[in-house]
């Protein structure tokens, strides 16, 4: 009895250590995200990464997940990595003044640069989701964002 429980844990482990490399190794994808054209080095670019539609552009607390990045040459590089397989879209801005808030003037006219992925622009209302957001698999997807001033 003891012989076949034991045949029996080393079946089922066996069978677990295959479907969890199997369920790890797919679905899980990178994005590379590269942002110019900053107007000057002062403060910060802080770049989010949404995975549904609640927050977005610019409502970090409702990113799937946030970097906060140095501006060098006028641009920004920055990696999520590990990401479930899935919709994403990204915003960023220049903090400019370094207060952690996306500043923003009479009518809701930013007073900060901003972008989103796909580069949408509206001269009238802010990005949706939908219109920023991008596909991800078991890959290593680049992105390029423009800011806009």
């Amino acid at each position: 009895m003891r012989r076949v429980l034991s045949r029996a844990w080393v079946v089922l482990v066996m069978i677990a250590l295959l479907l969890g490399t199997a369920v790890g190794g797919d679905g899980v994808g990178s994005v590379v995200v590269t942002i110019e054209g900053f107007r000057n080095p002062e403060g910060r670019a802080r770049v989010a990464l949404f995975s549904q539609e609640s927050g977005f552009p610019d409502d970090e607390s409702g990113a799937y997940r946030k970097i906060v990045s140095d501006i060098r040459n006028g641009a920004v590089q920055v990696r999520f990595d590990e990401l479930p397989a899935g919709s994403y879209a990204l915003s960023t801005y220049h903090d400019e003044n370094g207060d952690a808030k996306f500043n923003k003037g009479l009518f809701g006219i930013p007073k900060e640069g901003y972008g989103v992925s796909n580069n949408i622009v509206h001269a009238t209302r802010a990005p949706k989701f939908g219109e920023a957001v991008f596909p991800l698999s078991n890959e290593v997807k680049d992105i390029r964002i423009q800011v806009h001033y």
